[in-house]
């Protein structure tokens, strides 16, 4: 299911959902779960993991098909909040007896190499769809993809960078333990490595076939402007780490 979660907010937008609605719609699933998620897990370690695990798994599965069945974007997110308490039913979150894990957090710490350096790179290139295949300098370098790349690399270094030092400055927030200026700075470059969001983005902005000159040159943009952000936050995160090693060396 998880797969198919980027293309939920299009297939919400052809029922007619748009702004505050499919915003509404985009976060039924998380705030649903973020909720129900410590009564279910509780309620599930002390009454049997396998009963609450059964009915969330049959749930979720159920309520997976109901999407098919949807016929407008209330009963969508209807179902998309459903599907966020099923979800809840499935993850115990109270340490176990014998070694005082938590399975949630040992989840997803077996979990975060996989995702994160296999499954969502794939995703991400099978996402974009774009053939390099008789691609030239002039279309690589076009206004747009140019724009869209320098928007996606500093736009995103300049809003979190920046919102971070306001909140620091004003107080309401504070810098991660031990963390300096240059790594928040690094991750705020690494935020630039956009794809799902971005791409929609620009369906929504350049609307028209998938194999268009215009989403071509999107998908070339983000394409772009996330190499540069990856290279950029590699570049400053290992000065950074290397800078704090020298400090604790003396």
């Amino acid at each position: 299911m998880g797969i198919v979660v980027p293309l939920l907010p299009v297939y919400a937008s052809q029922m007619g959902a748009s702004g505050l609605s499919l915003g509404i719609f985009f976060a039924s699933f998380n705030v649903s779960r973020g909720i129900t998620m410590p009564f279910m897990g509780r309620l599930s370690d002390r009454s049997g993991r396998k009963r609450f695990l059964s009915l969330g798994l049959i749930g979720y599965t159920l309520l997976s098909l109901a999407y098919v069945a949807s016929q407008d974007i209330y009963a969508l997110t209807l179902t998309r909040t459903l599907q966020g308490i099923a979800s809840a039913m499935i993850v115990p979150i109270a340490a176990r007896k014998e070694d005082h894990q938590s399975p949630l957090k040992e989840a997803m710490h077996d979990l975060h190499p996989w995702n994160a350096f296999l499954v969502l790179p794939l995703f991400a290139f099978a996402k974009a769809g774009v053939s390099f295949a008789g691609l030239t300098m002039d279309q690589a370098f076009a206004p747009l993809v140019v724009a869209i790349a320098l928007g996606l690399f500093f736009g995103k270094q300049i809003g979190v960078l920046g919102m971070a030092w306001l909140a620091s400055a004003l107080r309401i927030g504070a810098r991660p333990t031990d963390a300096t200026w240059l790594q928040v700075y690094g991750v705020s470059l690494l935020c630039g490595v956009g794809f799902t969001m971005s791409l929609f983005i620009g369906v929504l902005a350049f609307p028209g076939a998938v194999d268009s000159p215009e989403q071509v040159e999107v998908k070339l943009g983000v394409i772009g402007g996330s190499i540069l952000s990856a290279v950029a936050a590699a570049v400053v995160l290992g000065l950074a780490g290397r800078t704090r090693s020298k400090v604790r060396g003396e």
